[in-house]
C-alpha cells in the first residue's frame, strides 16, 4: 500500500486574488491618486485616463510625484460641473 503524500496541485500555487476596492478619500484631502480618480468616474481603466488627458484639454492635469499621478479634488469637481452643464445644454 502506498503512503499518502502531501503533494500540492497547481491550484495551490496560484497567487492570491487582488481586490480592487477603491481607497476611501479623507474629507480633508486636497489631492487624490489616479486610482481614486478612476473609481470616482465609475471604475474606469488606466487607458481611459490616458485618453482623457490626451483628448480633452479641459480635463484636470495631474501633479506628478515620481511616476505617481495626483489630481486636485477641486479641479475634478469643477470639471464634473462643466460636464453636467454641457449635457444639460445638449439635451435642451
Amino acid at each position: 500500500m502506498r503512503k499518502a503524500t502531501n503533494r500540492k496541485t497547481p491550484a495551490d500555487f496560484s497567487p492570491p486574488r487582488r481586490t480592487h476596492a477603491p481607497v476611501p478619500v479623507p474629507p480633508d484631502a486636497v489631492y487624490i491618486s489616479a486610482k481614486q480618480v478612476l473609481a470616482r468616474f465609475g471604475g474606469r481603466s488606466e487607458m481611459w485616463l490616458v485618453r482623457k488627458l490626451i483628448a480633452e484639454a479641459d480635463f484636470p492635469r495631474p501633479v506628478y510625484s515620481g511616476r505617481l499621478r495626483f489630481f486636485r479634488i477641486d479641479e475634478l469637481e469643477q470639471y464634473e460641473k462643466q460636464m453636467v452643464q454641457r449635457r444639460a445644454k445638449a439635451e435642451a
